[in-house]
């Protein structure tokens, strides 16, 4: 189970730097309907791609925030993981048994 955590982190590093600049792109496509709705705030087709863009980049920093707490979960429970095989081993090795094949 501890190298199928392991083996995940890789993936979930990759899809949290994915999300994340997603996101940046999404806030930096917003900033600039923003700012071209500035310019011509009577303009309905601008407003309703501010609006559009806000929504995206809503929903983009939900999806970077999601990937980054899953990120951290999976390392928080790696961590936790080999603190109890560490604590199995000494417990085993205090016993006078080993934790290791062939022993």
């Amino acid at each position: 189970k501890l190298a199928e955590m392991e083996n995940s982190v890789e993936k979930k590093t990759l899809e949290m730097q994915n999300t994340a600049r997603k996101a940046q792109e999404s806030a930096d496509n917003n900033a600039k309907a923003a700012t071209r709705l500035s310019d011509n705030p009577q303009n309905a087709g601008l407003a309703n791609k501010a609006d559009n863009k806000a929504g995206d980049a809503k929903k983009d920093a939900k999806k970077a925030r999601k990937a980054e707490k899953n990120l951290n979960k999976t390392r928080d429970n790696i961590e936790k993981l080999r603190k109890k095989i560490a604590d199995d081993e000494s417990k085993l090795s205090s016993m006078g048994l080993s934790s290791t094949p062939g022993n």
